[in-house]
């Protein structure tokens, strides 16, 4: 069950946030209640543990992912929407299927990130303004100027759609590149 409700909500939230640029509050957080909901359920009744994940796992997943996600919110990688998705597919799918879903969701964001700037020619530029900060950051007695914006948005949550998909993808061939 927490299968059918993961591919739900990541089809949901990646169509929306291609369609209109966001991941809406109702779609991420019906999904954390009802891994929440899964969970109690299964823990108190056996009989009911096809509904989710242990509840441990459960929660262990949602923090992993709420955490390393919000840590690329901080720096203005990613908005909220793509947090609280990730959170949600941790409190469905629980820990370690988190670090998959995440590894595949970024790994894929990457790959389309690179190809977004190719076609709009912009990888020389992002590429110098890159090695720029960094140099600043490394470089003792200069102080950091934040990066120039270069080459737009990406919709994540398609990412995180991908990315979850090929984790429970290879999860069912128990095939693994972590």
């Amino acid at each position: 069950m927490a299968e059918i409700a993961t591919v739900i909500l990541v089809s949901l939230a990646g169509i929306s946030d291609l369609r209109t640029g966001k991941i809406y509050n109702a779609i991420t957080y019906s999904a954390i209640g009802w891994a929440v909901v899964a969970s109690a359920a299964g823990a108190l009744d056996p009989a009911l543990s096809h509904l989710g994940v242990p509840w441990r796992s459960a929660a262990i997943g949602f923090g992993v992912a709420f955490v390393g996600f919000f840590f690329l919110y901080a720096l203005g990688w990613m908005g909220g929407g793509d947090v609280k998705l990730m959170a949600a597919v941790g409190a469905l799918k629980g820990f370690p299927f988190i670090l998959h879903a995440m590894f595949y969701s970024i790994f894929l964001g990457g790959i389309a990130a690179l190809l977004v700037l190719i076609w709009r020619g912009e990888l020389a530029a992002t590429t110098r303004e890159a090695g720029r900060a960094l140099r600043e950051v490394v470089v003792p007695g200069t102080s950091p100027a934040p990066m120039k914006k270069l080459g737009g948005s990406l919709p994540f949550g398609v990412a995180i759609c991908f990315g979850t998909m090929a984790a429970m993808a290879l999860e069912v061939f128990q095939l693994r590149v972590l």
